[in-house]
Protein backbone atom coordinates (compact mmCIF):
# COMPACT_ATOMS: atom_id res chain seq x y z
CA UNK A 1 0.00 0.00 0.00
CA UNK A 2 0.89 3.77 -0.28
CA UNK A 3 1.76 6.42 1.45
CA UNK A 4 0.15 8.98 -1.02
CA UNK A 5 -1.15 12.31 -0.02
CA UNK A 6 -5.28 13.14 0.47
CA UNK A 7 -5.38 16.60 -0.07
CA UNK A 8 -7.11 19.20 -0.59
CA UNK A 9 -4.36 20.90 -2.77
CA UNK A 10 -4.58 21.33 -6.87
CA UNK A 11 -2.18 19.06 -8.52
CA UNK A 12 -1.15 19.36 -12.27
CA UNK A 13 -3.07 15.86 -13.16
CA UNK A 14 -6.25 17.66 -11.11
CA UNK A 15 -8.52 18.12 -14.43
CA UNK A 16 -9.46 21.33 -15.77
CA UNK A 17 -13.09 22.60 -15.24
CA UNK A 18 -13.96 26.26 -17.71
CA UNK A 19 -15.55 28.23 -16.35
CA UNK A 20 -19.22 27.86 -17.43
CA UNK A 21 -18.80 24.18 -16.44
CA UNK A 22 -20.21 22.74 -13.19
CA UNK A 23 -19.71 19.26 -11.48
CA UNK A 24 -16.81 16.59 -10.66
CA UNK A 25 -14.14 15.54 -12.19
CA UNK A 26 -11.21 12.94 -11.84
CA UNK A 27 -8.41 11.81 -13.51
CA UNK A 28 -5.47 8.90 -12.24
CA UNK A 29 -2.17 9.23 -11.55
CA UNK A 30 0.01 7.17 -14.28
CA UNK A 31 0.48 4.20 -12.41
CA UNK A 32 4.43 2.09 -13.01
CA UNK A 33 2.42 -1.14 -12.33
CA UNK A 34 -0.66 -2.60 -11.25
CA UNK A 35 0.69 -3.01 -7.15
CA UNK A 36 1.87 1.14 -7.65
CA UNK A 37 -1.13 3.53 -5.40
CA UNK A 38 -4.32 4.61 -7.04
CA UNK A 39 -4.16 8.30 -6.78
CA UNK A 40 -6.83 10.15 -7.36
CA UNK A 41 -6.57 13.81 -8.88
CA UNK A 42 -10.08 15.88 -8.66
CA UNK A 43 -11.96 19.31 -9.12
CA UNK A 44 -15.14 20.25 -8.73
CA UNK A 45 -17.35 23.25 -8.92
CA UNK A 46 -20.94 23.25 -8.29
CA UNK A 47 -24.00 25.62 -8.10
CA UNK A 48 -24.90 28.04 -5.31
CA UNK A 49 -28.36 26.35 -5.54
CA UNK A 50 -26.68 23.17 -4.42
CA UNK A 51 -23.77 23.99 -2.74
CA UNK A 52 -26.06 26.22 -0.38
CA UNK A 53 -27.40 22.59 1.17
CA UNK A 54 -23.82 21.66 2.22
CA UNK A 55 -21.96 23.04 5.28
CA UNK A 56 -18.32 24.51 3.71
CA UNK A 57 -15.76 23.22 3.14
CA UNK A 58 -17.35 21.16 0.90
CA UNK A 59 -14.79 18.86 0.58
CA UNK A 60 -15.98 16.88 3.41
CA UNK A 61 -19.51 15.83 1.43
CA UNK A 62 -17.10 14.39 -1.28
CA UNK A 63 -17.70 10.23 -1.14
CA UNK A 64 -15.36 7.73 -3.03
CA UNK A 65 -17.48 4.74 -4.29
CA UNK A 66 -15.39 1.45 -5.69
CA UNK A 67 -16.97 -1.19 -6.96
CA UNK A 68 -15.79 -4.61 -8.02
CA UNK A 69 -16.62 -7.94 -8.33
CA UNK A 70 -16.19 -9.15 -4.89
CA UNK A 71 -15.78 -5.69 -3.18
CA UNK A 72 -17.24 -2.53 -3.23
CA UNK A 73 -16.24 0.37 -0.83
CA UNK A 74 -18.08 3.91 -0.07
CA UNK A 75 -15.43 6.96 2.13
CA UNK A 76 -15.95 10.39 2.98
CA UNK A 77 -12.13 11.02 3.09
CA UNK A 78 -12.73 14.67 4.13
CA UNK A 79 -15.10 14.28 6.65
CA UNK A 80 -12.96 14.01 9.72
CA UNK A 81 -9.73 16.50 8.39
CA UNK A 82 -9.07 20.21 9.15
CA UNK A 83 -9.82 22.47 6.19
CA UNK A 84 -9.57 25.74 5.89
CA UNK A 85 -11.22 28.35 4.41
CA UNK A 86 -8.81 29.09 1.11
CA UNK A 87 -8.97 25.23 0.86
CA UNK A 88 -12.30 25.93 -1.29
CA UNK A 89 -12.74 28.92 -4.21
CA UNK A 90 -15.46 31.32 -4.39
CA UNK A 91 -16.70 32.05 -7.95
CA UNK A 92 -20.02 33.23 -9.44
CA UNK A 93 -20.22 30.23 -10.41
CA UNK A 94 -20.09 28.26 -7.03
CA UNK A 95 -17.98 26.84 -5.06
CA UNK A 96 -14.76 24.96 -6.26
CA UNK A 97 -11.95 22.75 -4.83
CA UNK A 98 -9.27 20.56 -5.53
CA UNK A 99 -8.36 16.97 -3.89
CA UNK A 100 -6.78 14.06 -4.68
CA UNK A 101 -6.85 10.68 -2.41
CA UNK A 102 -5.04 7.70 -2.50
CA UNK A 103 -7.50 4.83 -2.85
CA UNK A 104 -5.90 1.48 -1.93
CA UNK A 105 -5.06 3.24 1.42
CA UNK A 106 -8.41 4.85 2.03
CA UNK A 107 -9.40 1.06 1.68
CA UNK A 108 -7.20 -0.71 4.03
CA UNK A 109 -7.25 -3.84 1.27
CA UNK A 110 -6.29 -4.23 -1.91
CA UNK A 111 -7.28 -7.39 -3.38
CA UNK A 112 -6.88 -8.63 -7.04
CA UNK A 113 -9.39 -7.64 -9.57
CA UNK A 114 -10.46 -4.63 -11.89
CA UNK A 115 -12.53 -1.91 -9.90
CA UNK A 116 -14.29 1.34 -11.02
CA UNK A 117 -14.24 4.48 -9.21
CA UNK A 118 -16.21 7.85 -8.84
CA UNK A 119 -16.26 10.91 -6.54
CA UNK A 120 -19.84 12.52 -5.97
CA UNK A 121 -20.26 16.01 -4.29
CA UNK A 122 -24.29 16.51 -3.60
CA UNK A 123 -26.31 15.39 -6.77
CA UNK A 124 -23.15 16.03 -8.69
CA UNK A 125 -21.30 12.70 -9.85
CA UNK A 126 -17.65 12.09 -11.82
CA UNK A 127 -16.80 10.47 -14.28
CA UNK A 128 -16.22 6.48 -13.84
CA UNK A 129 -12.83 5.60 -14.23
CA UNK A 130 -11.45 1.90 -13.96
CA UNK A 131 -7.94 0.46 -12.00
CA UNK A 132 -6.59 -2.93 -11.63
CA UNK A 133 -4.98 -4.53 -8.79
CA UNK A 134 -3.11 -7.97 -9.68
Amino acid sequence: MSGAPTGVVRTPLCPVLPPELTGVRIALAARPSPRSPVVVHGSYRIPWADADGIAPSRHRALVLVVTGVHLHFVATPFREQILFPDDEHESRGGPAGFFTMDVLALMGADPPGLYHLLVSLGPHTSNVLPFAVT
